[in-house]
C-alpha cells in the first residue's frame, strides 16, 4: 500500500466523526459490517462505487470530496472501458 493512499484515509474517519456517527452506525446505514467501515479508515480496503455513494449520503459529503479521501481522483471524463460502453 503506498504512503501516500495510508496518508489520506484518516480522513474518512474525521468525515464520519463530523457527522457524529460512529464505525457502527455508518456501517448500519451503508449496510456493511463494523469491520468493513475500519477496514477503509485503516487503508486495509476501499469499498465499492455503490457503497461509497451510500457513505457520501450518510456523511453528507460529495462523491468527489470521499473519493479524495480514498486518494482517488473523479474527473467525471470517462475512460475506455467507460467510454466504450457508452457506444
Amino acid at each position: 500500500m503506498s504512503q501516500e493512499v495510508s496518508k489520506v484515509r484518516p480522513g474518512l474517519k474525521a468525515l464520519r466523526k463530523k457527522a457524529g456517527l460512529t464505525q457502527i452506525e455508518l456501517a448500519l446505514q451503508v449496510h456493511v459490517r463494523e469491520q468493513a467501515v475500519r477496514a477503509w479508515e485503516n487503508g486495509g480496503a476501499v469499498p465499492s462505487f455503490d457503497t461509497a455513494v451510500l457513505i457520501a449520503k450518510a456523511l453528507k459529503v460529495s462523491l468527489e470530496r470521499l473519493a479524495a479521501e480514498f486518494g482517488l481522483e473523479v474527473d467525471g471524463t470517462p475512460n475506455e472501458e467507460e467510454e466504450a460502453m457508452l457506444n
